[in-house]
């Protein structure tokens, strides 16, 4: 059985660390869930135009207003704490899922260059995409929704496409392997 795992190594590792860092996530948030979300609208609120923030009277660094009224900040900073805890959820479900399908492809006839590849597709995926909403989550008290959203787009776009680039690659190779009559096909894929 472990030598049917050596390849999906790297997969099954990137799993387990997303879940390690969806586990911190929920610890922390299940702690500190008062102080985050103080700290978020705090946050928000250094950037809302007229309001001065104790303790930040004169601070210059903090130039761009990106709210115009606290009611404004308070629905940021509360859409903040959506996307905190949405990065947890994914990070939960991606990682058991990477784990699940790194175990499904150590145990076909693939090759093991195609095990590897097609695990460390799906464990990068599962663990970008939860970082994304995180990101965006604690950025966008900072920057307004759409900036930190569009900022860490190109990490989501790239970690959902390697995630379900796996998925559905490894759903073609399992029919492939059932259905296909060509041989030299077949031979390229998968050990005989």
């Amino acid at each position: 059985m472990l030598k049917n795992c050596q390849p999906v190594t790297y997969g099954i590792l990137l799993g387990v660390l997303t879940l390690i860092i969806a586990e911190f996530m929920a610890s922390s948030f299940g702690m500190y869930e008062k102080d985050i979300k103080t700290a978020l609208f705090q946050e928000a609120l250094e950037h809302t135009k007229g309001v001065v923030v104790k303790g930040h009277e004169d601070e210059s660094d903090l130039p761009n207003v990106v709210f115009k009224d606290r009611k404004e900040a308070k629905k940021v900073a509360a859409k903040a704490w959506e996307y905190l805890k949405r990065a947890h959820f994914h990070g939960e479900g991606m990682g058991v899922i990477a784990i699940a399908l790194c175990l499904v492809i150590a145990h076909t006839l693939l090759k093991d260059i195609f095990k590897k590849l097609l695990s460390i597709m799906i464990g990068l995926g599962a663990l970008g995409y939860p970082f994304s909403w995180f990101y965006a989550g604690t950025y966008m008290v900072d920057k307004g929704k759409h900036a930190a959203k569009a900022e860490i787009h190109p990490l989501a776009v790239s970690s959902v496409s390697l995630y379900l680039g796996g998925l559905i690659l490894i759903f073609c190779l399992l029919l492939l392997s059932h259905w296909c009559k060509d041989n030299k096909l077949k031979r390229f894929f998968f050990n005989e």
